[in-house]
């Protein structure tokens, strides 16, 4: 039983944290393109 148990809770946390990378690399593209946007209204 409790290696069923930790194999879904392994599962789990790497979808959770596949989840998150893809949050973090979201909010990064987004602060890039708002960077990139700024350069080129100075321009």
């Amino acid at each position: 039983m409790n290696d069923v148990l930790e194999a879904a809770l392994e599962k789990f946390i790497e979808e959770y944290s596949d989840s998150e990378k893809q949050e973090i690399r979201n909010q990064e593209k987004e602060e890039n393109e708002q960077k990139l946007r700024r350069v080129k209204n100075k321009k």
